[in-house]
Parts: C-alpha cells; sequence; structure tokens
C-alpha cells in the first residue's frame, strides 16, 4: 500500500482476514484507506448492521436454552415439592437428582460450546496480533519511531504467544475445571470445594490483572524514553538539512510532510486492526454476553420455587460465561492497548 511514497505489505494481514471468513466484505486496506480519508460514518454504520443482525441472531438461540432450563427447573420443582408426601421413600430426591442430571448435563454441553467459542476467539486475536504487528512496526519506523520499533517488536510478538498460552492452555481449563467441581458439588446439600473454588477464581482473575499490568507498564515505561530518543534524531536531522545552503527551508518542509504522512498510515494502520479485532470478536461476544444474562435470568425466575442447588448450579454457568467473556475481552485489550499506546507515544517523533 503506498501513502505520499511509502509503502508497506499488508499481505500476511489480507491472508489472515480471509482465513477468518472476513475477506469477501472486508479488505485492511480499504480499511486503512477509508481511515485515512476520514470516512467514519459509512465504517460505523456498517459494523452496526452487522452487530444488529447477531444480536437477533443470538437472542434466538439463546431463548430456546432458556426455555429448556426453565422446563427442568420447574420439573425439578414438582418433585421437591412432593417431599412431604414421601417421606418414606426416595422419590423425591430421585426426581430431583434425575433432574438435576439433566440440567447438568445441558449446562455442561453449552459450557464446552462456549469454552470452544472463547479458545478461538482469543486464539484469533493472538494470531492476528502476530500477522499485523511486522507491518505496523514497519508504519512505525517509517513515521521516524525506528528505535522505538526495534526495541517494542521483539517484546510484542513475545507477548503474543506467551498471552496465548496463559489464556488458552491454562485460563481456559481452570475455569473449566472450576465450573465442573462447582456443578458437581452442588448435587449435595452440603457444601464442598468452596475454598478451592475461590482460590482457582482468584487465580484467573489476577491472572488476567497481571497479563494486563504487564502490558500496560512496558508500554508506558518505554513511552517515556523511546519516542523521545526518536524525536531527537529526528528533529536533529531535520535541522541538518534545513542548513544546507538554498534548497535547506525546502528540504526540511519535504522532510516533515512526508513524516507527517508516516505519522497519518501508522495510526490508520492501528485503527484498522482495532476494526477487525472488533469484526473478529463481534459474534463470540455476543453469543456468551446473550448466554451469561439467559443463565443469570433463569436463575432469577427459579429462585422462589426450586431447590438452592439448582440455582446454584445455574449461576455457575452463568459465572463461567462472565469469565470465558472476561477472558476473550482480555485478549482484544492486550491488542488494543499495545496499538494504542504505540501510537500515542511515537506521535511524539512529529510533534515535538
Amino acid at each position: 500500500m503506498l501513502e505520499n511514497g511509502l509503502s508497506i505489505d499488508l499481505t500476511e494481514i489480507e491472508q489472515f482476514i480471509r482465513g477468518q471468513g472476513l475477506g469477501e466484505s472486508v479488505s485492511f486496506q480499504n480499511l486503512v484507506e477509508r481511515l485515512m480519508a476520514g470516512d467514519l460514518t459509512g465504517l460505523c454504520s456498517q459494523l452496526l448492521s452487522g452487530l444488529q443482525s447477531a444480536l437477533f441472531q443470538e437472542i434466538g438461540s439463546g431463548g430456546r436454552i432458556l426455555g429448556q432450563i426453565l422446563a427442568l427447573g420447574i420439573f425439578a420443582a414438582v418433585f421437591t415439592s412432593f417431599s412431604g408426601l414421601f417421606q418414606e421413600s426416595q422419590v423425591s430426591e430421585t426426581g430431583f437428582f434425575a433432574a438435576y442430571l439433566l440440567l447438568f448435563t445441558l449446562l455442561m454441553t453449552g459450557l464446552t460450546q462456549s469454552i470452544q467459542v472463547a479458545a478461538k476467539a482469543a486464539g484469533a486475536i493472538m494470531q492476528f496480533m502476530k500477522a499485523m504487528m511486522p507491518a505496523y512496526f514497519l508504519a512505525v519506523a517509517l513515521a521516524g519511531g525506528s528505535i522505538s520499533a526495534a526495541a517494542m517488536y521483539e517484546f510484542t510478538m513475545g507477548l503474543a504467544g506467551v498471552s496465548q498460552w496463559l489464556l488458552i492452555t491454562v485460563m481456559i481449563p481452570l475455569i473449566r475445571l472450576e465450573l465442573l467441581m462447582k456443578m458437581t458439588g452442588n448435587m449435595v446439600k452440603e457444601e464442598t470445594l468452596s475454598r478451592l473454588n475461590d482460590l482457582l477464581d482468584q487465580v484467573i482473575r489476577w491472572g488476567m490483572k497481571v497479563l494486563l499490568g504487564v502490558v500496560v507498564g512496558f508500554h508506558v515505561v518505554q513511552g517515556l524514553l523511546l519516542p523521545y530518543a526518536d524525536s531527537l534524531k529526528n528533529g536533529a536531522a531535520q535541522k541538518l538539512v534545513g542548513m544546507i545552503p538554498g534548497i535547506g527551508q525546502g528540504a526540511a518542509a519535504a522532510a516533515q510532510m512526508i513524516l507527517g504522512s508516516g505519522v497519518l498510515l501508522k495510526n490508520a494502520v492501528g485503527m484498522a486492526g482495532a476494526v477487525v479485532v472488533f469484526l473478529i470478536l463481534a459474534v463470540p461476544m455476543l453469543k456468551l454476553l446473550v448466554l451469561m444474562l439467559f443463565y443469570q435470568c433463569a436463575a432469577a425466575i427459579l429462585e422462589p420455587i426450586c431447590d438452592k442447588r439448582i440455582i446454584s448450579c445455574i449461576s455457575a454457568a452463568a459465572r463461567g460465561h462472565q469469565l470465558l467473556l472476561q477472558i476473550v475481552l482480555t485478549a482484544a485489550l492486550l491488542f488494543l492497548i499495545t496499538v494504542s499506546l504505540v501510537c500515542a507515544g511515537t506521535n511524539v517523533s512529529y510533534y515535538v
């Protein structure tokens, strides 16, 4: 792609987008060009229309699951309400366990599918990060941030690999284990494994916070040093060019214009990457969000009539979807924080 003589290779990014099934309607180069031209209205309307259709689709599928959960909850409540009539038998408890096992199977099936959705979405973000960062840091270098690009590139690529391993290989299996223990523990009236569940919950929450903290801390520290080194280098070069008799002022102005074009290109590439991330995550996040809300609604509706173990099981499923949603959001924030802080920091090379 060319902009005032500046060129970066977007082939790998375009191949990734096509691999995600977005290639027919989305072109990364087209996104960059529209952003550089300031055409935000058409871009936003296109994104919102796609989001609206995905929302209605997920509400329809989530509504069917909500109906099944309510039916099983009412079935369990009927048997529990007959406990006074069957004091000498196990009919009530047997009916409860039958309903609970059916509910457990339904929820675990849905959770397994949601885990796959979250893992695929988080993996796609990390893979897109690896595909985009070479072109993005080349744009940073063209914008006068060669020192910043060289220092940040290796860390960012290493971070993408470590983050993908932590989120998909460590955090998501921990979520699966925590939910399995919560749901199986609710089958008995006595609360079991609550301390272990709390420990796993803390490990998952703090793991994601620490990962975000490392990214923010690194880029903040680097942003306080490297962009000013680039600014000093660029400023010295422009002053030397400006001292050339006859053509100095014109050459300095041309250099400043090229540097400004590089900054615009860099920021447009970063913003286009954010748009692609939104497109990748729109459907998975809507699916997880709708299911989480529907599980919470089911627990609230059934609470007055159902055994507390049924409510705890449904609440655990809602909690699991909340954690999966946080995993996907963490993957997205890792990308967005990296791009936004690098964009903001390396703009110094133009303005100073």
